[in-house]
């Protein structure tokens, strides 16, 4: 049998350890420091030790390993929100893979060191006598780790706001309390649109004059506005969208700063904070009379489960280049041109909307590419995402020339769904990944170009994509009930935006900025 360190000298080290423990795995699940939740986390972890080491350890070891697998999202995304769930639940494999690639060295360091020192307090605790705590004052804990637990919610409670104990400021608690409603919350969610898909789209169409025979809609992803030459960067990152005759919009703000947040309050019908999920952009211009095509070069894994696929699953005609069974495969997204040029070249009595969703630049930037980056700029990862710009620039020259080969009248949209934010800003390994406190998280590029387009026009007014749906609209030429109550889209009338962080929607203006790098 080991021998115990029964000394109050071992005890008081092992407190301290317990306490210094207390405090990091609160900061790796992304929580701000809070003397509260510290507090509430050290007693609990003391009570468990008194009353087993065996429960002591599992409990140490579970947490511990859980928190080591949260500290990059801790560093970079914080707290758990919707977007990261959301994130992790409809990510395929290879997303995942090119995920754990672009995370900085120092971001393991972290966690292996992190876990290191747990299994060393683990390890340590297993030679300290629990007897010395004596078993007495375990009421007095308890009732001190109920008020650090309820202490938040129960203010939030007196503001009016509700008593909710996953708000609880106690990681040891709140943190699981809040992934399970999380995570209930998207299955529920889920388990909506799902049904949905099997319910009528209840739009009241008023009356429909396309003015063009086909409509393209190409959704971009993780292109930042600053970084493309259309918008006035120095390297020529855009140079077909920088000359080419259109509408552009200088301010076009993305609902939220990842794909699915985003494109949920995009391309739905969303009022307020209630999603009608059967009434999104491919059933209102079914409804409307137009034959309707998706195209996607993101996935459909497990069968429509992701936001934007669950409304291409409602088109007329469908088309992924992953299925659940080779999601791990990167293609480029030109392999979407030959199927949009084989459905555009068919006849159609109708007018045509085609929906093409791009992985543009979705981190790794370097695996978009299918040639070395033509930029040299900073480090490799920057220059791939010039060049991954460069690469939807020409896919979009391509598109419209594929339209103009049909000879037909023709609208193109394109805007991406997010955008991105520094790490290691001021360092040579800087790089661009998803976050959500910076206006560049949002700001990303939009423009309608159509074959009767004479000249270049601006358009200057903030404009919020969750009234997209709107400019979807009278961009078909399309009145419906709901959506025709005189709101211009295409106007230099400024919308008020606010977008959606992951936790609430905010005010815009007040987002710091991170500047692109030239």
């Amino acid at each position: 049998m080991k021998r115990e360190l029964g000394t109050k000298k071992f005890s008081i080290v092992f407190y301290l350890l317990l306490l210094i423990y207390s405090v990091i795995s609160h900061l790796a699940l992304g929580y701000p420091p809070n003397i509260y939740a510290i507090l509430g986390n050290f007693l609990i972890l003391l009570m468990a030790y008194r009353l087993s080491k065996f429960l002591f350890c599992a409990i140490l070891l579970i947490h511990s390993l859980i928190c080591t697998a949260y500290i990059p999202e801790a560093i970079f995304y914080g707290s758990p929100s919707i977007g990261i769930i959301a994130s992790l639940l409809e990510t395929n494999s290879q997303e995942s893979w090119e995920y754990l690639q672009s995370l900085p060295l120092y971001s393991y360091a972290i966690c292996i060191i992190f876990l290191l020192f747990s299994l060393g307090v683990m390890i340590f605790s297993m030679k300290i006598n629990r007897t010395l705590f004596q078993k007495k004052y375990l009421i007095v804990f308890l009732l001190l780790t109920v008020i650090a637990t309820v202490y938040k919610p129960w203010s939030n409670e007196r503001k009016g706001k509700g008593f909710y104990l996953p708000d609880t400021r106690v990681s040891l608690v709140g943190f699981y309390l809040i992934n399970y409603q999380l995570i209930k919350g998207y299955h529920a969610e889920k388990d909506k649109i799902n049904l949905m898909k099997n319910i009528p789209a209840t739009w009241q169409i008023e009356s429909a004059q396309p003015s063009y025979q086909n409509y393209v809609l190409v959704i971009g992803e993780s292109m930042r506005q600053d970084y493309l030459s259309m918008y006035g960067y120095p390297h020529n990152t855009t140079p077909f969208l920088a000359s080419t005759n259109g509408v552009v919009l200088n301010h076009y703000i993305s609902a939220a700063p990842n794909t699915q947040t985003s494109l949920l309050r995009t391309l739905y019908h969303y009022q307020g904070e209630q999603t009608q999920y059967q009434n999104n952009i491919i059933t209102l211009a079914k409804s409307a009379g137009f034959k309707t095509y998706w195209f996607s070069n993101q996935g459909m894994t497990g069968g429509f489960d992701t936001v934007a696929a669950r409304v291409g699953a409602t088109a007329d005609e469908v088309y992924f280049t992953k299925h659940f069974s080779d999601s791990s495969i990167n293609i480029n997204d030109r392999k979407l041109l030959p199927i949009f040029a084989e459905k555009l070249q068919q006849p159609s009595d109708k007018p045509r909307l085609f929906v093409l969703y791009l992985m543009g630049s979705h981190p790794e930037f370097c695996q978009r590419l299918t040639e070395k980056p033509s930029f040299d700029f900073i480090n490799k990862n920057l220059s791939c995402y010039l060049e991954s710009l460069k690469q939807t620039d020409s896919l979009l020259k391509q598109i419209v020339h594929q339209l103009q080969l049909r000879g037909e009248s023709y609208s193109l949209i394109y805007f991406s769904d997010h955008g991105l934010s520094h790490t290691d800003k001021d360092s040579s390994s800087v790089n661009l990944r998803v976050g959500s406190e910076h206006k560049e998280n949002y700001q990303v590029p939009f423009i309608k170009i159509s074959s009767d387009d004479k000249e270049r026009i601006t358009l200057n007014a903030s404009r919020s994509a969750f009234n997209f749906i709107y400019g979807f609209a009278q961009w078909l030429n399309v009145k419906e009930k709901s959506l025709d109550n005189g709101y211009q889209f295409f106007s230099e009338n400024n919308d008020k935006i606010k977008v959606f962080n992951w936790h609430n929607d905010i005010d815009f203006e007040p987002l710091a900025s991170d500047p692109a790098l030239q």
